[in-house]
């Protein structure tokens, strides 16, 4: 899944986004499927995580592509209700995990909500406020790669709000400190 999520965040430009969209939520589906029989919460945490950024931005991705080329589509109409059905329930796991060990979920948690709040729900305020946490929570408990990770995408937000400043000191702290 952590390929999936570099891949994603490094390329934005598809030549069929509806069959790239309807691929990935046919892995996501797949895997999901499997997860009953690993038991480890470990490996389910992770999943719930990047699962959850993995969704976020399909679900940017569907509905620029609606909007873009002016779609009633049906079949992307179907992948955009699998995709935050998995959203939703990858946060009410991470929001129960959280609640049983805040140490491991909280940074993970916080940065879903904060890509949500600054993708799906153009809430900017409040985005910055929950990346910032999620750094602060990621560096608290010793999570460098996710403190990286909250890093980036706070940067790429920034930048995607024309925060130019602001978005180059994310990601200049990002390649400096953490990575």
């Amino acid at each position: 899944m952590k390929q999936v999520v570099r891949y994603i965040l490094d390329n934005d430009k598809y030549d069929n986004p509806q069959e790239y969209i309807g691929s990935m939520v046919s892995i996501a589906d797949d895997v999901a499927a499997k997860l009953p029989y690993i038991n480890s919460l470990f490996t389910n945490v992770y999943h719930a995580f990047f699962d959850g950024l993995t969704m976020i931005r399909l679900l940017r991705l569907a509905k620029d592509t609606q909007t873009k080329d002016n779609l009633a589509n049906r079949e992307l109409d179907i992948y955009i209700e699998a995709m935050e059905k998995h959203l939703e329930r990858d946060i009410q796991n991470l929001t129960l995990w959280n609640n049983l060990c805040p140490a491991n979920c909280s940074n993970k948690l916080l940065l879903i909500k904060a890509e949500q709040k600054a993708w799906l729900e153009d809430d900017s305020t409040n985005a910055m406020k929950l990346y910032e946490k999620s750094i602060t929570a990621a560096r608290k408990e010793g999570f460098t790669h996710e403190e990286a990770l909250a890093y980036e995408l706070a940067g790429r937000f920034a930048s995607a709000q024309e925060l130019q400043m602001i978005a180059d000191n994310y990601l200049q702290v990002c390649l400096n400190h953490v990575y």
